[in-house]
């Protein structure tokens, strides 16, 4: 598969389809990066684990990175593991206006054989139903 490195917001040239990895537009609902932590550092707990939200609300699954279901908040947040706080925002950036069309993640040198080098990047395949 292939990461997306989202540069700035999508503008009308974007395909729509994808979304920002490294930062979020406006409150973050299509947010989908790998951010684990709140801003105080405490570490998210996964969100199959708590109760407020179902797996088949967008984003949520067996995972603890920060999103912001269905936009409940005003940016991406997580639950925490921490008993004494139940969830915090996370330390993703805004994506700032009129940034450049994402472009495809690529791998580091020698990460992969020149076999596989050669077929030049993946391609996502979306599965025909929900993994859950």
């Amino acid at each position: 598969g292939f990461r997306l490195r989202k540069q700035g917001q999508a503008g009308s040239k974007s395909n729509s389809s994808l979304l920002p990895f490294e930062c979020y537009v406006d409150k973050g609902a299509a947010y989908v990066g790998l951010k684990e932590m709140g801003e105080s550092g405490r570490q998210c707990k996964n969100w199959l684990e708590q109760e407020t939200y179902a797996p088949s609300v967008a984003g949520i699954g067996n995972h603890h990175y920060c999103r912001n279901p269905q936009g409940s908040k005003d940016r991406p947040w997580c639950f925490t593991v921490d008993p004494l706080r139940e969830w915090e925002y996370c330390e993703v950036p805004q994506c700032p206006e009129n940034g450049a069309d994402p472009v495809p993640w690529t791998a580091p040198p020698g990460s992969k054989s020149a076999e596989e080098e050669a077929k030049g990047p993946c391609t996502h395949t979306p599965p025909d139903k929900p993994g859950f």
